[in-house]
């Protein structure tokens, strides 16, 4: 729909952000060459009103366990650093994130 993706899930409209364009530079983007034949979509709703499909390069696990923040946010769009079963991983800002991709989602939801 215009310039914004979206998916209908469960008779909604969602907006979906790709994560690799909001984290990757060019030339990361043309380095990789190849587009996986199906897009990996984690949906996540940080208010009542909004949900958003993040479109990710793959899904590696679903874990659950307690975070211990191991290092400081490197850009934005990531609030810190964690250790999770011994990887160390980015845990996103959702906010920020939506804040890069397209503004106009949060207006919307902080609004109704």
């Amino acid at each position: 729909m215009g310039n914004q993706d979206v998916l209908q899930s469960y008779g909604q409209i969602i907006p979906l952000i790709d994560l690799h364009k909001i984290f990757c530079n060019q030339l990361n983007d043309q380095a990789l060459g190849t587009v996986a034949e199906t897009l990996q979509i984690i949906i996540v709703s940080p208010y009542s009103e909004l949900s958003v499909g993040l479109v990710v390069d793959r899904i590696l696990d679903i874990v659950e366990e307690p975070l211990t923040i191991k290092g400081i946010s490197s850009r934005p769009g990531v609030l810190f650093c964690a250790v999770i079963q011994g990887q160390i991983t980015e845990v996103l800002d959702i906010e920020t994130v939506i804040r890069i991709a397209n503004p106009h989602l949060l207006q919307l939801a902080t609004h109704d």
